[in-house]
């Protein structure tokens, strides 16, 4: 919710300083200028407010946003359908800034369509490229403890691989 507060808010500042400065001028601009740098200011500010709107749709929906099934393990800010407990090879909780996040260690993470969300596509890639996971679980706001979400976790893997 923080985040979507936030692109919203974003968008709306941005967009109300540049016709700020367009109206009241910043310096010697000339009108052909001021023309560019609202237009610039703008798409901006629809970018950012297009990223709030697909945040909202995705996150703010009504159902869950963390789903451990037979399939495997759902979690649609991260993906558009169930990661396959046999394509999971483990999970580690790690803490980022002021977040606690489930790592998923997945064999073939290309294999798991990304969200529509652009932010999470670009995240994704930039764990790639930096040699992180690339699916990670943010923690903060579920309904479950971290302990409670690692033993369903493994008990659905036990059940998935006829495990006892």
């Amino acid at each position: 919710m923080k985040t979507f507060v936030g692109a919203v808010a974003g968008a709306a500042v941005t967009t109300g300083f540049a016709y700020a400065i367009a109206l009241q001028g910043f310096g010697d601009f000339a009108l052909d200028r001021r023309i560019i740098f609202v237009a610039l200011f703008t798409t901006f500010a629809l970018l950012l407010g297009g990223v709030a709107i697909t945040y909202a749709i995705e996150v703010l929906g009504p159902s869950p946003v963390l789903t451990l099934s037979d399939q495997g393990m759902f979690d649609r800010r991260v993906s558009r359908q169930p990661v396959p407990w046999r394509l999971i090879r483990g999970v580690a909780p790690i803490q980022h800034g002021m977040s606690l996040m489930l790592a998923l260690d997945v064999t073939e993470p290309q294999r798991i369509s990304p969200p529509v969300n652009p932010v999470w596509r670009i995240n994704r890639r930039a764990a790639r490229l930096l040699g992180n996971p690339e699916l990670t679980l943010r923690l903060n706001g579920l309904d479950i403890d971290l302990f409670a979400l690692l033993r369903a976790i493994e008990e659905h893997q036990a059940s998935a691989f006829g495990e006892e």
